[in-house]
């Protein structure tokens, strides 16, 4: 008998980028699948990483698909 994927990969609807800066710094983002990187349709965290603490910020300090996935370096995070 074969494998069943899980309903969340078969049904999957956002593209996801992971952008590992260094082994603290991590960008993550989520849009339509399709979503062009320049285009403002982006959602982008930023995971910091102290010590043993990780801290998660948004984009614009909100999760709203509004952000280019290209600049996110240059983004302002809260």
């Amino acid at each position: 008998m074969g494998k069943t994927l899980p309903q969340s990969v078969i049904e999957a609807t956002k593209a996801t980028r992971l952008d590992e800066v260094s082994s603290s710094l991590t960008y993550i983002g989520e849009a339509d699948i399709g979503a062009l990187d320049s285009s403002s349709k982006w959602l982008i965290k930023r995971m910091q990483k102290t010590g043993t603490v990780t801290k998660i910020e948004w984009a614009d300090g909100n999760s709203r698909e509004d952000n280019i996935w290209d600049n996110r370096a240059s983004l302002t995070y809260s």
